[in-house]
């Protein structure tokens, strides 16, 4: 469906290196540092502290067959017959009232070629393209042939876990502003797409504006409040959204990355893409303590 997007030139602007970009505060604004002054802001508000470790994630995916064509198939004609306007109406202000910025999607840096010229394709595109990209996992165990990706802050959980597997990658962080909740087909998982409790609910019950409010309700254990969790986190670190048709490049808002010097050849390498030196986003949210003890012990 977004052929004819993907095909688009992408716009060309001045060579910058970003060292510092708030993605988001809680007054929903953000602090650059730049190479150019003129694209120096300010906020008086004081910015969030997270602290600094390792952790987050995605997946690969399983070859597409007719139940995902169908799923597919059957959110776009439920979006054409029932109120679409009202829905993404919905949408658009439960993002407002979170303060939803970003959506964040993380791959190893020898995949930003094919997604800067092409964006973030499904599987199957992918392979039937040649692409020669490294996928997360062999398989998708969600049963779709979907992008993976997180409201707010990465998978740390899941980041963490690949990183680990393989500690030669270096990895990047893609994101893209909040809008495609609601311009692109996706699904909302109030946890981790593979699992049993979310693979068993139909693809049209979690296209819905009741599922994207239902990855930040409250669930068993300690409050949000007692986890420390920012309006703009999703109450489940490792809640997901599926976008069914992949996410064309023109959506693209910037690349963020671990260290200065990635910063600085990945700017080089993509002049026109935002590039942010964020070592934060590589590591984890608040309620990291909590998880670690429901790992633990449950």
């Amino acid at each position: 469906m977004d052929d004819a997007l993907c095909m688009m030139r992408r716009q060309k602007w001045p060579l910058r290196v970003y060292t510092l970009l708030r993605l988001p505060d809680s007054a929903g604004t953000w602090l650059v540092a730049s190479n150019t002054s003129s694209d120096r802001t300010s906020s008086g508000t004081q910015r969030k502290k997270i602290s600094h470790k390792k952790l987050a994630g995605i997946g690969a995916t399983k070859p597409e067959h007719a139940a995902q064509v169908r799923d597919r198939s059957l959110v776009q004609q439920s979006k054409r017959s029932t109120g679409m306007n009202v829905m993404t109406q919905s949408i658009q202000a439960f993002a407002a009232s979170r303060d939803l910025k970003w959506i964040f999607h993380f791959t190893r840096q020898t995949n930003l070629d094919s997604i800067m010229s092409k964006g973030l394709l499904t599987r199957k595109k992918l392979t039937q393209d040649g692409s020669g990209v490294t996928f997360n996992d062999d398989f998708r165990h969600d049963g779709t042939d979907a992008i993976c990706a997180s409201i707010s802050f990465p998978n740390y959980r899941m980041f963490y876990s690949l990183r680990q597997k393989d500690t030669s990658a270096r990895w990047a962080i893609v994101y893209f502003n909040v809008e495609i909740l609601w311009k692109l087909d996706c699904a909302f998982c109030q946890t981790n797409a593979a699992s049993s409790s979310v693979s068993a609910t139909p693809i049209l019950e979690r296209c819905t504006d009741a599922a994207l409010r239902g990855m930040f309700a409250e669930v068993e254990g300690p409050t949000r409040i007692e986890r420390k969790l920012g309006n703009e986190f999703t109450t489940d670190p490792q809640a997901e959204v599926l976008f069914l048709q992949g996410i064309p490049k023109e959506f693209i808002a910037g690349i963020i990355v671990e260290t200065a010097q990635e910063a600085v050849e990945i700017a080089k390498r993509y002049q026109g893409i935002r590039v942010v030196h964020r070592p934060d986003y590589f590591s984890y949210r608040s309620d990291w303590t909590y998880w670690k003890t429901a790992t633990t012990h449950g």
